[in-house]
């Protein structure tokens, strides 16, 4: 629904702005790498996941101009967590579609 949409979205958002306080961009690595370890572990809902990578990746209005805020937001979020997650995850659909044919 989109009441929860938008829950996750102000959960992100939130998570979002912890982080970019932080001066280092590697402790900010360090922190959000930690935190998507902990909700995969948890068997975070998709769609939940799908909702809060995207609110991370996105400019807030304020910084439209701000190329370089963008890509940091994607360099941030973009970590090897997720690649080994989105890599497992297709293994595993991969091998129930196998298995059910």
């Amino acid at each position: 629904s989109s009441i929860a949409t938008t829950a996750i979205e102000t959960d992100f958002e939130i998570l979002k702005k912890c982080i970019q306080s932080m001066p280092s961009f590697n402790r900010q690595k360090q922190v959000w790498e930690t935190i998507l370890r902990e909700l995969i572990k948890s068997f975070c809902d998709f769609t939940t996941l799908a909702v809060g990578l995207s609110t991370m990746t996105r400019r807030i209005h304020n910084d439209k101009n701000n190329e370089s805020f963008k890509s940091s937001h994607a360099d941030l979020v973009r970590c090897a967590v997720l690649d080994s997650f989105a890599s497992e995850t297709c293994d595993q659909m991969m091998n129930s579609y196998r298995q059910s044919h």
